[in-house]
Formats: C-alpha cells, sequence, structure tokens
C-alpha cells in the first residue's frame, strides 16, 4: 500500500502540524504509531484516504 512508503509516511507529520483541527487524521496516525498491531492496522484503514487524496499523487 502506498500509505507504508518513506515518502507517505514522511508527509503525514507535516500534514498534520499544517492542520491542527484535522483531528480524525491526528487520532488514526497516533493509532498507526502505536505498537499494538490491532490498534495499527486501525489506524491505518483510517488513514486510507489520506494516502488515496494525498500520497497517490
Amino acid at each position: 500500500m502506498a500509505m507504508e512508503t518513506p515518502a507517505c509516511l514522511a508527509m503525514i507529520p507535516t500534514y498534520l502540524a499544517l492542520n491542527p483541527c484535522d483531528t480524525a487524521r491526528i487520532t488514526a496516525w497516533d493509532e498507526y504509531q502505536n505498537g499494538n498491531a490491532a490498534a495499527r492496522e486501525l489506524g491505518l484503514q483510517k488513514l486510507d484516504y489520506y494516502a488515496y487524496s494525498v500520497c497517490e499523487q
């Protein structure tokens, strides 16, 4: 998945810093960074739209 490429992962913190009101993505990123595999997968699923809209371009 494009979401897990280094370039895409590097863009997420920048996006979040520029968009502090996007609490859904902030929460999803926190879940993705959690060491728990289930929480990581849930965060990844929530970030799918972000990956599609930003990382796939």
